[in-house]
């Protein structure tokens, strides 16, 4: 099993004793395991944005590979490391949540965020159109990724967005 960690993203200490079961369990039947990543915001938990979200990380080193959504140059200097680990077999949710201190300040934020958007804009939706999903463990990343791709299509979807973010917040906070 291999876990992979980025260099702005931190373990809880009790995560070592989960993950020291799944190691040292030669005969359990999952091949992946998904971790949920609490982004930080300058310090803070943005509870109600970019979460849940969940990220394929700990994994059977033979049967998982990163997905391949393009082969042209997009520039972006790191999105490419941020396309999804595809496993060939059973996978499962960790119980531990990894914080991402992807935003320590606006500037990081606003910079990251046009960055991501230019490489967005830059792999063809045709592209993601013709993949369509099928490589992608379906029931955890697939749908989403047909659903962003439908949902571009929309009218009045800037409006529509903002009462999904307002409604899905409101939600959110009465169950917090």
């Amino acid at each position: 099993m291999g876990f992979i960690l980025d260099a702005d993203e931190v373990l809880p200490p009790g995560a070592e004793v989960e993950f020291r079961a799944i190691v040292e369990d030669r005969q359990h039947s999952i091949d992946g395991y998904w971790i949920n990543r609490r982004f930080m915001f300058m310090g803070r938990w943005l509870k109600h944005a970019y979460y849940p979200n969940w990220n394929l990380r700990l994994f059977r080193h033979r049967l998982g590979r990163y997905e391949k959504l393009t082969d042209s140059d997009t520039a972006s200097g790191d999105n490419e490391v941020h396309e999804h680990v595809i496993v060939q077999g059973p996978t499962g949710r960790l119980c531990y949540e990894m914080d991402h201190y992807a935003f320590p300040d606006i500037a990081t934020f606003v910079e990251k965020h046009n960055r991501y958007s230019n490489w967005e804009a830059r792999v063809s939706l045709d592209h993601l159109l013709d993949k369509g999903g099928a490589h992608l463990q379906a029931s955890r990343v697939g749908w989403r990724r047909r659903l962003k791709i439908a949902s571009q299509r929309l009218p009045g979807r800037p409006f529509l967005r903002f009462l999904l973010g307002v409604f899905l917040a409101a939600g959110l906070s009465r169950r917090s």
